[in-house]
């Protein structure tokens, strides 16, 4: 009877000691997780390209352009492909070029998912998944977006530009189970010449924190000249996880007359810090 009684007094504390244990191993094993993520970023070359050129990337956990990246590339290399929102193939890379203004990477595609030239892509050499979670292409939301992409334009002195929005498109960058929207307004004009050339674009970010919608210009462009020469037309290129974190940077782009600058950002909370810059053309 003694026994029984010790027994059953004995119980909830093997059960809470238990419990216990199994709680350190379940955090212990997280902390590794995450010790395991944040490294991800701190070892190997992470290339970036579009098209053929060499954009920049990340190497041992710095942060480079294309000229820094430029020695830590020796051939061989496998790319991966992505549209805005799907991967579509591989390709090996060749020993980088210099070339005009710009660092180049002649790639042959091992893939006929990369078939398709008339989208834009972006390469990038990970040992990761770089699109962990796919963007979505949300256009029909445009008319929600016009008040703010007005006040842009108000604010930047083009108050009797018309509102033009292109694209829409919608991700949770950090896994966090909250999507952010980017939206891409641009708006061709006709100057005495009859030549057409790009008013302005602008590419902004929607995040909700604390419950608020918090909006945030990532870029806005606009043509004084009014001349197509002159023209800086913005892109929401790609939404990858370029370094590993788990966490996709925002790619854009902007074309100019004769080349492309590739910007790379990363977004927290409110604030924008753009971690790659380069350009690449003639």
């Amino acid at each position: 009877m003694k026994k029984l009684i010790y027994t059953l007094f004995s119980l909830p504390l093997i059960i809470f000691l238990l419990l216990f244990k199994l709680s350190i191993s379940i955090s212990a094993t997280n902390v590794i997780q995450k010790s395991e993520k944040q490294k991800l970023s701190d070892r190997g070359v992470y290339a970036i390209v579009d098209g053929d050129c060499l954009i920049g990337g990340m190497v041992n956990g710095k942060w480079m352009d294309s000229k820094e990246i430029f020695p830590h590339i020796k051939g061989g290399e496998k790319y991966r492909f992505y549209t805005i929102d799907k991967y579509i193939g591989e390709g090996i890379g060749g020993i980088p070029i210099a070339e005009g203004e710009g660092n180049m990477v002649e790639i042959k595609p091992i893939s006929n998912k990369r078939d398709d030239y008339t989208h834009d892509f972006v390469g990038l050499i990970a040992n990761h998944n770089p699109l962990p979670r796919i963007p979505r292409i949300q256009n029909s939301e445009k008319k929600r977006y016009e008040k703010i992409v007005k006040k842009i334009l108000v604010q930047n002195g083009m108050s009797k530009a018309p509102v033009n929005i292109t694209q829409i498109v919608s991700v949770d960058l950090e896994g966090d189970g909250k999507e952010e929207v980017f939206i891409r307004a641009a708006k061709e004009a006709t100057n005495n010449s009859q030549e057409n050339y790009f008013l302005y674009s602008i590419i902004v970010m929607k995040k909700v924190i604390n419950g608020k919608e918090k909006y945030i210009l990532l870029a806005f462009n606009s043509n004084k000249h009014m001349n197509p020469e002159y023209d800086l037309v913005l892109n929401i290129m790609n939404l990858l996880d370029i370094d590993g974190d788990g966490v996709m940077e925002i790619i854009i782009e902007e074309q100019y007359y004769e080349g492309i600058t590739l910007y790379v950002y990363k977004v927290k909370n409110v604030h924008k810090e753009l971690v790659i810059s380069d350009y690449c053309g003639s």
